[in-house]
């Protein structure tokens, strides 16, 4: 039997940073949730339920995911591109261009932070022991206090 590559040590902290990545810049961006989980469900390797997908906000937090899934040198060198897969692609191409490029320059902005890097790492990690966190878990694991993205965007 082969298998699951989502039991890998290094493809789950990958789902974890990822899932935590959303979830972190949900609270930041205030975009409510009800859990998030690095659970295998069919193809996905994790989720964030309940999120709505109705403002600008929302959509960075959906572009905050694969870009946590990144090396934070990365980040803070500043990243040219990233890529989007699945669901989040699919949300993302929703936007026009224009909107697409906003939400893309504040959701590199905001994942340059390093208070917000620690949040994710320490969101990733309750998430790699727990598997699934409630939102309010989300809060308590990142040390959430304020709010660090742009008022443009809440």
């Amino acid at each position: 039997m082969i298998a699951d590559i989502h039991d890998q040590p290094y493809q789950r902290w990958v789902s974890a940073r990822h899932e935590a990545g959303h979830a972190v810049a949900a609270l930041h961006y205030d975009c409510p949730f009800e859990s998030v989980t690095i659970k295998r469900q069919g193809d996905s390797l994790g989720k964030i339920r309940r999120m709505r997908h109705r403002y600008l906000g929302d959509a960075v937090a959906v572009m905050c995911g694969p870009l946590a899934e990144r090396e934070w040198k990365e980040h803070r060198r500043g990243l040219e591109s990233f890529k989007m897969y699945g669901t989040d692609h699919a949300l993302g191409q929703r936007l026009n261009d224009d909107k697409r490029a906003r939400c893309v320059a504040e959701a590199m902005r905001f994942m340059r932070k390093r208070l917000v890097q620690q949040q994710i790492d320490r969101v990733a990690r309750a998430l790699r022991d727990r598997e699934e966190l409630t939102a309010d878990d989300v809060r308590i694991a990142a040390g959430f206090s304020r709010a660090l993205c742009s008022k443009d965007f809440r």
